[in-house]
This record gives C-alpha cells, sequence and structure tokens, in this order.
C-alpha cells in the first residue's frame, strides 16, 4: 500500500481528528492598570470538526483583531483575568469556525508589581451555537 492509497482509502476510526493553530504575539506594549506593561501572547486556537478548507481564517487577521482590542481596551483598572475573558469572547464571537480559543497573557515584571505573571483563559462555542 503507498502513501497515496493511505490518503484516499477511508479507515474506520480515522476520522477523529483536533485541529488546532497556535501563534505568539511578543512584545506588545499596552498602557493598562497605571503603566505601560510588556505583553507576551500566546494563542492557541481550535478549529471545528469538518471544517471546509474554504473557512480557515488568516490568522494574521485574528492577531491584527487582538491588538486592536488592546489597543483599544476601555477599562484601564481591570484586572488581566477580566480583560483575557473579554478578549476570548471577541474572537468566538468573529470568528464563527473556531471550536475554542485558548489565550495566554504574559505580563513582564516592571517598576509596580515585579512579578512575572500570567493570564491564561479558554473559551468554547457550545455546539448548538457552532457554524462551519
Amino acid at each position: 500500500m503507498n502513501w497515496l492509497s493511505l490518503l484516499i482509502e477511508p479507515l474506520p476510526n480515522f476520522n477523529l481528528l483536533t485541529e488546532e493553530f497556535s501563534f505568539l504575539i511578543q512584545d506588545f506594549k499596552m498602557d493598562h492598570q497605571s503603566e505601560l506593561n510588556n505583553l507576551n501572547m500566546k494563542v492557541r486556537l481550535r478549529y471545528e470538526n469538518s471544517i471546509l478548507e474554504s473557512k480557515y481564517p488568516d490568522f494574521r487577521a485574528i492577531a491584527k483583531d487582538i491588538e486592536g482590542f488592546l489597543n483599544n481596551y476601555p477599562n484601564k483598572i481591570d484586572y488581566w483575568e477580566i480583560l483575557n475573558k473579554k478578549l476570548t469572547l471577541l474572537v468566538l464571537k468573529k470568528y464563527r469556525m473556531l471550536s475554542s480559543i485558548t489565550t495566554e497573557i504574559q505580563v513582564s515584571p516592571s517598576p509596580k508589581v515585579s512579578y512575572l505573571r500570567s493570564s491564561i483563559v479558554t473559551r468554547s462555542q457550545s455546539k448548538r451555537r457552532r457554524t462551519k
């Protein structure tokens, strides 16, 4: 059996597929909590099962949406966890071909807070709301 026949012939129990894509936004500057913060963000996207090839999003558009959200975030005193929850909601509402998103916002130490800290949020769409 050659490799091409392996791809063409359906095999039982090989159709269970989880597909993810991740990217990193590094050294993003954000004025938040009364100081300029340096953020590193890990973003992991999980696609809907059986996503059509034409429905894959360009991750650069998602990254730009995230950067725009951070640049225009209105409540400058929110905890990072609150900001992160709102961010994941925005991405899932806009990119319906995603079944879930995990974002880790890592905040570098600063003069006011000397600790490296992270907020990690995973948000999934409910099955009845999902679309392909």
